[in-house]
């Protein structure tokens, strides 16, 4: 489904989420400074846009859908911003997802895919402070997958490899921009959504840091590493983990998804010299 169409979607969730907003702001707010860029906002409905105004000097937001970024503003009462519309992915979305709804040759799908070079801008900026939205479990595979589905189709072997090789790619494209835009000893804030579970799960009736970690790690050694957890150990790769946590998304009635929240400072040349650094 086109983000378009799931920010439309979801635009009642600034209500229903209200608690875990909250969370997401108190995490966020000892590490606000300078200039701060947004990237993947949507709706804005797990950003404190009144906050961020508050605490950073300048606020640039970075969405594919600058609708819905406009709209999360003047919901939440905010200023108006530098809104920047940028496909995320670096490559023709559709033209890769239209090739997979009417080839009729696996060979043709996987050339495709492999065709599709992800390609993101240079420099917009210099910026002190990055939030990025949990935007990693929205990038090309779901959408990929859904039309698979939809004519049938459960991706295996080469075919599988390529849709998963590809993602990889557009994330490590994502933190090589990111890495373009951060000042040396800026912070770099990031949640993402990692695992879904029924809000009666008893990892959600008995939350806990420990048993969240726990957990996660279990199920990674049993299932592998799903893209969201990928992509978010590959940023925290840019610095130092300066803070970390679990926390809860009650999505719906019937989800609830287990968030990885992550802070870290960026390296500079001087930083950290005495000490060991991923």
């Amino acid at each position: 489904m086109k983000q378009k169409v799931l920010n439309r979607h979801s635009r009642g969730g600034f209500e229903s989420w209200k608690s875990y907003r909250l969370k997401i702001a108190a995490a966020t707010a000892p590490f606000l400074k300078g200039e701060g860029l947004v990237i993947g906002p949507g709706n804005g409905n797990d950003l404190d846009y009144l906050q961020l105004e508050a605490h950073l000097e300048t606020l640039t937001l970075l969405d594919i859908d600058q609708e819905a970024v406009d709209w999360g503003l003047k919901r939440q009462g905010a200023s108006s911003h530098r809104v920047i519309g940028m496909n995320l992915l670096g490559f023709d979305e559709e033209k890769i997802l239209g090739l997979l709804a009417g080839a009729n040759q696996e060979s043709a799908m996987i050339e495709g895919i492999g065709s599709a070079r992800a390609t993101l801008p240079g420099k917009i900026g210099d910026f002190d402070t990055i939030l990025l939205a949990p935007v990693l479990t929205q990038l090309f595979l779901p959408q990929a997958m859904y039309v698979l589905r939809e004519r049938g189709i459960a991706p295996e072997g080469d075919l599988l490899r390529a849709l998963l090789d590809k993602t990889a790619e557009v994330m490590q494209g994502l933190k090589a921009f990111v890495d373009g835009q951060l000042k040396p000893g800026g912070f770099l804030v990031l949640w993402n959504d990692l695992l879904a579970f029924s809000p009666s799960d008893s990892l959600v009736k008995d939350f806990s840091q420990a048993g969240a970690r726990e957990y996660l790690e279990k199920y990674t050694q049993a299932h592998g590493m799903s893209p969201a957890t990928y992509g978010h150990g590959l940023l925290e790769g840019l610095g130092r983990v300066v803070s970390e946590r679990y926390l809860l998304w009650p999505f719906s009635d019937t989800t609830t998804y287990l968030v990885k929240f992550s802070v870290v400072e960026k390296k500079s040349n001087n930083s950290w010299k005495n000490s060991i650094c991923p």
